[in-house]
This record gives structure tokens, C-alpha cells and sequence, in this order.
């Protein structure tokens, strides 16, 4: 028992404070093989405004238990299925799709600077359709919407592999803070290069 409450501890530790995870998530492994690969789509009436853009693109497994009693995925579910698509940025080394300043065997989590730690300083989730586990799996869309001194925001897109269907839409954002002060610290230039990737436009939320 001893055990499995660590390892739900250090998991608490790995997301929240977006420290490089010693071992990860069972359930984030697919997420991880997929998101290498990337992709670039049309987004026109979803979660962009119709600009053709890099996303990187990664599928959840929706399981049983993250139905609720209306049949349904509850909505706290979807803040995790967030947090599974951030280890398809953050955690596989960037490979190919380093810049040219960095090199390729690292990733995005160890271009932080020493002695810092990504704090999420907040969400917000537009749920557009109803998600139960018949319509699992499904694939999840991340890029980068805004790219600050000291933080970043990320844009979602989940919905169904061709499209059809958008579930929710949402946008995390992520200051770098000093781990002993507590105080943000400046994004370094080869973050800023590498997440530059990714840009695109924001989540076009409802008004």
C-alpha cells in the first residue's frame, strides 16, 4: 500500500511542478510513441481560426472509469487527459526537430534552466460534445499559443482521429519559476527556439 501512495505522490510531483518524471505514467506511454510524429492540419471552425499549422498530435485512451453517472466523461477527467498530452512535448527527446542550437537528444524539459521548475498558473476547458468510452480512443492536439519572458501558454484541440467531432478545447499556461525563491525566471533562448515550433494562433474560445 506503502508503495502505490509514493508512486501516486511522485506522479502529483512529476505533472504539477513539470519535473522530468523518473518513470512515466503507464497511460501517457502511447501518447509519448505517437506524439513524436506530429502532424500538420487544417483546424478551420475548431480550435484555430483555419490557418494551416504544425500541431503536435497524440491519442488518449479514454478508460471506463472516467465515465460519470450521466454516461459520460466526467469533466475533471479532461484536466488529465491535458496533462497526458503535455508529456508528448515535453519528455521525447526533440530529435529532428531540434533547432539548430540544440541538440537533438534533449527535450523540452531539459531546456529549463537549472534550478527551476514549470509551475501551472491555469487551465480553461470549453467542453463542445459529450465524451463517453465508446468514442475512445481519441486524439488530442497540442501547440503553443503564446510564448512570454517568463511563461507560455498551449493550446488543445480533443476530438475524434478525423475531425468530425471536437470534444473540448482548452489552453494551459506554464510560468518557469526559481525553485528556491519561488520568483519566475526568464524562458532561455533555446526554449523560446524550440517552442517557436509550435506557434500558432489561440483557442478560439466562445465568447
Amino acid at each position: 500500500m506503502g508503495r502505490i501512495q509514493l508512486t501516486r505522490f511522485q506522479k502529483y510531483l512529476d505533472i504539477k511542478i513539470l519535473r522530468r518524471p523518473s518513470k512515466l505514467p503507464e497511460r501517457s506511454q502511447p501518447a509519448l510513441r505517437s506524439g513524436l510524429k506530429g502532424s500538420v492540419v487544417t483546424s478551420r471552425g475548431v480550435g484555430w481560426t483555419g490557418i494551416v499549422k504544425r500541431m503536435l498530435e497524440t491519442s488518449i485512451t479514454v478508460r471506463w472509469g472516467d465515465m460519470d453517472s450521466y454516461g459520460h466523461v466526467n469533466n475533471v477527467f479532461f484536466v488529465r487527459y491535458l496533462e497526458d498530452t503535455r508529456f508528448a512535448l515535453f519528455t521525447p527527446p526533440l530529435g529532428e526537430r531540434a533547432p539548430a542550437d540544440v541538440p537533438g537528444e534533449l527535450s523540452v524539459f531539459d531546456l529549463f534552466p537549472d534550478g527551476s521548475n514549470g509551475l501551472m498558473a491555469g487551465h480553461r476547458i470549453e467542453y463542445r460534445l459529450p465524451l463517453s468510452y465508446e468514442d475512445g480512443p481519441i486524439a488530442s492536439r497540442l501547440w503553443i499559443t503564446r510564448i512570454g519572458t517568463t511563461s507560455f501558454e498551449l493550446g488543445y484541440e480533443l476530438g475524434s482521429a478525423d475531425r468530425s467531432r471536437v470534444y473540448a478545447i482548452a489552453s494551459t499556461t506554464l510560468v518557469l519559476v526559481n525553485t528556491e525563491s519561488g520568483r519566475p525566471v526568464e524562458l532561455p533562448q533555446r526554449l523560446r527556439d524550440t517552442l517557436a515550433q509550435w506557434l500558432g494562433e489561440p483557442v478560439a474560445f466562445r465568447a
